[in-house]
């Protein structure tokens, strides 16, 4: 008698393992993130079940720092998606609006050769023609723009300092000046707010002050050792240059005397 026998498949089928789908940028990886993220708190929840009572409270102190560690990844995941996916349409959006205007300059371009009685031109001369004299006048858009902002920035750092720019501004640069001056001031104002909080910044009046008393500690020091001068009752006193410059070069020269 012969008996049919199925063959078993179960360890055929033990064997097939799931692949998971590739991750793509925006949705899934966060899922995949979020499973991973749950299969952690899992495994640390049964973790601290099974943990003997006298250390359960530091398994569950860290399984709440896991947790929120976790919820910071996801957190970070989502900003991050979020922020592509916003940039990816602003990207599409200017390509579209690229793609827009060149077939509205093509058309532009066949209706003039139209006019000329050339009514099917060549479409690849047509895009060499506009992209040529497109990029020309880039080029000239570009210097013009840079030779503006130039000038702008230059009026606004002398507006913000006190002074007046003396050149003359194009309508471009004027309108630049606008929007500009307010930053330089702002940028200043930080810079000067940094140099005063640092210490190194000398107001202009105390400048005199700190060479007389620079003068004096030097005068201190070279005349230490050394005996005084003394002068004849009598004599008259000779007339010296006591200016700021001859006693600094006096004391460069080492030359001076007490009166210095």
């Amino acid at each position: 008698m012969v008996t049919d026998t199925m063959p078993d498949t179960t360890e055929q089928v033990d064997q097939v393992q799931e692949t998971p789908d590739a991750p793509t940028e925006g949705g899934p990886q966060l899922e995949l993130d979020a499973a991973a993220a749950e299969q952690a708190v899992e495994e640390a929840a049964a973790e601290a079940v099974t943990t003997a009572p006298a250390e359960q409270p530091d398994k569950i102190a860290e399984l709440e720092a896991r947790m929120a560690e976790l919820q910071k990844q996801l957190q970070q995941s989502e900003k991050e998606r979020r922020k592509r996916q916003s940039e990816n349409a602003i990207r599409a959006a200017e390509e579209a609006r690229r793609a827009a205007e060149r077939a509205e300059l093509e058309d532009a371009v066949a209706v003039a050769l139209g006019s000329a009685g050339v009514y099917e031109p060549n479409q690849e001369l047509v895009g060499k023609i506009i992209s040529r004299v497109a990029g020309k006048d880039a080029e000239i858009t570009r210097r013009a723009t840079l030779s503006d902002v130039a000038e702008a920035f230059t009026a606004a750092a002398a507006e913000t300092l006190g002074g007046q720019y003396d050149g003359d501004l194009t309508p471009a640069a004027e309108a630049y000046l606008r929007d500009f001056t307010p930053f330089v001031k702002d940028m200043y104002e930080r810079a000067r707010t940094s140099v005063l909080s640092s210490g190194d910044f000398i107001p202009k009046a105390d400048l005199p002050k700190l060479v007389d008393a620079e003068i004096q500690r030097r005068n201190a020091v070279a005349r230490q050792g050394k005996e005084p001068l003394k002068r004849v009752e009598g004599t008259a006193t000779p007339n010296i240059d006591r200016s700021l410059e001859a006693v600094t070069q006096r004391i460069i020269s080492n030359t001076f005397d007490d009166q210095d």
